[in-house]
C-alpha cells in the first residue's frame, strides 16, 4: 500500500500543472517533469471559456486543475488544442497579449 501511495504522489507531481510561463516566442506549460512548449507561430486563436463547457474538454488536452470561473483554450494549427487555468486569468491574458503584440512588431520591423 505504501508503494502505491508513493507512486501516486510521484505521478501527480509529474502530471499536475505547476505553472504557466509566457516567453518571447512561446507559452510553456510546466507539469513537474513534463514541459510543453506552444510556439506563438502554432497558435490559431486563444479564447476564454467557462470551465463547465464540457465540449471544449473533449477537444483539448486539459492542463488546468483550477476551479475558477473561466479557462483558456489555446487552439493550435497543428496538434491538440490546450486548455489551461491560470490562477490570475486577467493578468495572464494581459501579459500574453502584450508579448504577442511585441513579437508581431519585432517581425514587422
Amino acid at each position: 500500500m505504501l508503494i502505491t501511495v508513493i507512486f501516486t504522489i510521484i505521478l501527480l507531481f509529474a502530471l499536475i500543472p505547476r505553472k504557466y510561463q509566457i516567453c518571447n516566442d512561446r507559452i510553456k506549460v510546466i507539469c513537474g517533469l513534463l514541459k510543453l512548449n506552444i510556439p506563438f507561430d502554432d497558435i490559431k486563436s486563444i479564447e476564454t471559456r467557462p470551465p463547465s463547457n464540457i465540449r471544449e474538454s473533449f477537444e483539448a488536452l486539459r492542463f488546468g486543475t483550477g476551479t475558477g470561473e473561466r479557462c483558456i483554450i489555446i487552439k493550435r494549427k497543428h496538434g491538440m488544442n490546450i486548455l489551461i487555468q491560470p490562477s490570475d486569468m486577467e493578468r495572464f491574458m494581459e501579459i500574453l497579449n502584450n508579448t504577442k503584440k511585441r513579437m508581431i512588431e519585432t517581425v514587422e520591423k
